[in-house]
């Protein structure tokens, strides 16, 4: 009989070598469960009034088993869905109790179960999932998963209820960012003006115009209100312009001449020409002793 470990052995050895105790002992109670006949290998022991600590799942494990799942199972013959079925839906029953505990912070693995809610057609299921990894934590929620998490509820009709939720879940996390773009997104130009007003800095503003977390979003919101609304446009921009050149260096320079040119077409289009040679005729002066910025302005014909 051959001693020599298989691939598939070779993979779950590496895996279990990085286990600690307790990843160790959550791994010994999921495998119990999926095979209760190992429940007499194991040594009984008095319960106690503690409870039991959540302890992180490994998604690469049961990645593994469900492979071996597919791999063993003998497709071309009746009956093979049968047979899958139930391993396959041991498998889904962990995963299901691991999530209704509440206690995570991976969302490798929520998205995994999302993916097989959709692979099953099971579409209820799958938006659980994508809301459970927008909330994971605060760094997860994007406008990628908002938008996975709106498609999904429209399917089941549970958008404008479901909508709210949201809403109140980021305004009440303080993520105006994703509010912003969310606004824009969904072609609300005033509301995403409204929430970038809201975060206008008056002190500090070496960290941005509108604070670092919605630098770039303020961008977004000045490009997407040329058409709509010109003179806040430009006034974003022009914010903008200031805190670059207060940032110092030519790459900061250049960017300036970017917003700058977007400047002056709008003036151009709403006929105020006038209020944009005054303006950079200002500019100019009150920056007249940085000649890198004079450089990039003369380059960009400015």
């Amino acid at each position: 009989m051959s001693t020599h470990s298989t691939p598939e052995e070779h993979g779950i050895e590496k895996v279990l070598e990085e286990f600690s105790k307790a990843d160790m002992l959550s791994l010994i109670k999921q495998m119990v469960q999926l095979h209760p006949d190992l429940t007499g290998l194991i040594e009984k022991t008095q319960p106690t009034a503690e409870k039991s600590q959540c302890i992180p799942i490994n998604p690469e494990l049961y990645r593994m088993k469900v492979a071996e799942i597919f791999y063993t199972t003998d497709r071309n013959t009746w009956g093979s869905e049968g047979r899958a079925a139930g391993p396959l839906l041991d498998v889904k029953d962990i995963g299901d109790d691991y999530v209704q505990q509440h206690d995570y912070d991976d969302t490798n693995l929520l998205q995994w179960l999302k993916e097989r809610y959709q692979a099953r057609g099971n579409v209820a299921g799958a938006l659980e999932m994508a809301n459970r990894t927008f909330r994971a934590y605060p760094l997860a929620a994007t406008i990628e998963r908002y938008r996975e998490i709106r498609q999904l509820a429209q399917q089941l009709g549970r958008w404008e209820t479901l909508r709210s939720e949201v809403m109140a879940y980021l305004k009440q996390s303080h993520n105006t960012s994703l509010q912003i773009e969310i606004a824009l997104d969904e072609g609300q130009i005033e509301l995403a003006l409204a929430l970038l007003q809201s975060e206008k800095q008056t002190k500090n503003r070496r960290k941005g115009p509108y604070g670092d977390d919605n630098f770039d979003v303020g961008i977004k919101v000045a490009k997407a209100a040329e058409e709509s609304h010109p003179q806040e446009s430009i006034e974003i921009y022009q914010r903008y312009v200031e805190t670059r050149i207060e940032w110092r260096g030519r790459e900061n320079y250049r960017i300036v001449c970017q917003y700058l040119t977007s400047v002056r077409k709008l003036y151009q289009k709403i006929g105020r020409s006038d209020a944009w040679t005054k303006y950079i005729a200002t500019l100019r002066e009150q920056n007249r002793n940085l000649p890198a910025l004079k450089d990039e302005l003369a380059k960009a014909k400015l």
